[in-house]
């Protein structure tokens, strides 16, 4: 998979008509005391399309900045280093004459298995949360009573499988965890890394040392290739055209 293409958050073409407007308006900057906390910006673009910004602090300043898709920024990351893990594996298996060239080659796997697989379900997280309509109400039936809960309380209590399997089907009316079954299960299995790699845990049985070994051989069983398709299929599943190929047509 190539490099794909950034895309800002939110975009709108315009017309021609439009674009030549604001092109003869005279554009003066607001007075320093102006209080830009409840303004939106909008940019014109080369494309001639009204793109998203937002205000950028350092603590003195305020800078309005286009806004990129980190869903996107956050697929990015993850697919940089999906894409090496074969070599690096393949590195590994054939450093083993070498204790100090297999060390290297453990701590570069793991780092980019850690890496590729935080960023890719991080990107799925996001994305999930994006996608829940602000209106939507989500209904459980229980024994006693009826439970319903909103965007803001899903979005911090649901969990992930949940959102995947029901509430993004009610939500959107459609079902991905069936339509894809293979890809849903390597999305799962990938998050079950990210958690375990996220929240490791230390305790060892007594009189045993410390070890990390059964997380290690955890990532180093993960396809990241499929893992990172899938991801990618779920995005373009509900989203059309989301990931997509950079048409710059390099590759790295």
């Amino acid at each position: 998979m190539k490099h794909i293409k950034k895309k800002f958050l939110g975009k709108v073409r315009v017309s021609e008509e439009v674009v030549s407007s604001l092109n003869q308006m005279t554009v003066s900057a607001p007075p320093k005391a102006t209080d830009l906390s409840g303004m939106v910006a909008w940019g014109l673009n080369d494309d001639n399309e009204f793109i998203s910004m937002f205000q950028l602090k350092d603590g003195k300043n305020t800078y309005i900045m286009p806004e990129p898709d980190l869903v996107i920024c956050l697929f990015e990351m993850g697919r940089q280093n999906a894409i090496r893990i074969p070599d690096l594996r393949k590195k590994l298996l054939s450093s083993l004459n070498s204790t100090h060239d297999t060390f290297v080659s453990t701590n570069d796997f793991y780092a980019a298995a850690s890496i590729a697989s935080t960023s890719l379900i991080n990107a799925m997280e996001s994305y999930i949360n994006r996608i829940i309509p602000n209106d939507f109400r989500y209904e459980v039936e229980t024994v006693k009573n009826t439970v319903i809960q909103n965007k803001k309380q899903l979005e911090r209590n649901a969990s992930f499988e949940e959102k995947i399997k029901y509430i993004v089907p009610q939500a959107l009316q459609k079902v991905f965890h069936t339509t894809y079954s293979s890809q849903y299960d390597s999305i799962i299995s990938l998050k079950k890394l990210r958690d375990e790699m996220t929240h490791m845990k230390s305790y060892s049985e007594e009189k045993k040392p410390l070890s990390y070994a059964e997380i290690y051989n955890m990532a180093f069983k993960i396809d990241y290739l499929k893992a990172l398709n899938a991801v990618k299929t779920y995005f373009n599943y509900y989203t059309d055209n989301l990931i997509e190929p950079c048409p710059c047509g390099s590759d790295f």
